[in-house]
């Protein structure tokens, strides 16, 4: 018995073609071996020996509903992330309207490539430009490559249910990210580069740099899971500004101070009670670090007409309670030391 082919449509934009092999079997007479998804009008074409290539252009394309749809399938006992990409073997998409982790992208050009034991994918939008290496295999402690010309993400609206909301830290794979641009929401950090590593406990950022004209920034921190299944984030980082007023504009913040310089050390623990993962997890924890930042920046300052403890200790609470809406939000560490300053030891979250 020879092999087997089809090809069709679905609508006037949906193109395809499929190919199966014969087998030995009369039971199963043949096995799905390649097929080729075209969108957009175009005469579908093999791309690739054996798997499935997506190609052409779609109105909307969201990548966690199809991830969500994978972990939700019975894998016969097979630890998934063996294979995470399964009979997927390629694409050349443009789509209208591109989501990933929470993140809403827009007009975007995706590209994906399998190559000898990794993926390969290059994302070009207004917001994320770059390439990104996923490991074929995510078991142990993988790590993917991001080299990124722009990344800007949006910090999501904090409602804290959604598709992602399931995100376990210690099943995800650790990051060597670097981008020449890096923002979240309204702040903008600047060059980035940052070391996270896969950890039994969840996620360890072993360290990160970012800097623009106007500041430097180092910390560490990480992202766990305790005996209970609460999860809680540490964050620690360091400033050094040479433009005050413009690293607070830079950050998102209202400049309310007179100063040429300062160099402020601030860190943040979430406690469990708080914690949450949720659509955008990583990127709403992100723009909290940012806002810590600034916050610590902001108690340090001391703006004209108000004592250096007064006005230190009211706009730490500012920005707390900016911070932390939620009474059950933890307490935030603040330690800061800056010219024309006041330190502040530590300032429980306004409720």
């Amino acid at each position: 018995m020879g092999a087997l082919a089809m090809d069709g449509y679905v609508g006037a934009t949906r193109r395809f073609v499929i190919d199966f092999d014969a087998t030995q079997t009369e039971e199963r007479p043949f096995a799905f071996r390649r097929a080729a998804l075209e969108f957009g009008g175009e005469l579908a074409e093999f791309r690739a020996d054996r798997g499935i290539t997506l190609n052409g252009s779609l109105p909307k394309l969201s990548v966690d509903e199809w991830l969500a749809l994978s972990r939700s399938g019975d894998q016969g006992g097979v630890d998934a992330r063996a294979n995470w990409s399964g009979g997927f073997a390629g694409a050349d998409l443009n789509v209208a309207e591109f989501s990933v982790f929470g993140q809403q992208l827009g007009s975007t050009r995706v590209a994906a490539r399998r190559r000898t034991d990794d993926w390969q994918f290059e994302l070009d939008s207004n917001a994320i430009a770059g390439t990104l290496l996923v490991p074929m295999d995510l078991r142990g402690e993988p790590q993917v490559v991001a080299v990124m010309r722009r990344l800007y993400l949006n910090a999501g609206d904090g409602s804290g249910a959604g598709i992602m909301s399931d995100i376990d830290p210690r099943e995800l794979p650790g990051v060597q990210l670097h981008a020449d641009e890096f923002g979240v929401g309204t702040r903008q950090i600047g060059r980035l580069d940052a070391e996270i590593l896969a950890d039994p406990l969840g996620l360890r950022l072993v360290s990160f740099e970012s800097a623009t004209d106007s500041f430097t920034a180092q910390g560490s921190g990480g992202w766990f899971v305790g005996d209970e299944g609460a999860d809680t984030t540490r964050f620690a980082v360091g400033i050094n500004s040479t433009n005050v007023g413009e690293m607070l504009r830079q950050l998102g913040v209202a400049p309310f101070v007179e100063a040429e310089t300062a160099e402020v050390t601030a860190s943040r623990r979430a406690e469990p009670a708080s914690s949450t993962c949720s659509d955008a997890g990583w990127a709403r924890r992100a723009a909290t670090i940012a806002s810590a930042a600034a916050s610590a920046l902001g108690s340090s300052m001391r703006s004209p007409g108000t004592s250096p403890a007064s006005n230190a200790a009211s706009e730490a609470r500012m920005f707390s309670s900016a911070l932390a809406p939620n009474p059950r939000t933890p307490r935030i560490a603040w330690f800061a030391a800056a010219s024309r300053s006041a330190s502040i030891e530590s300032m429980p979250s306004s409720s």
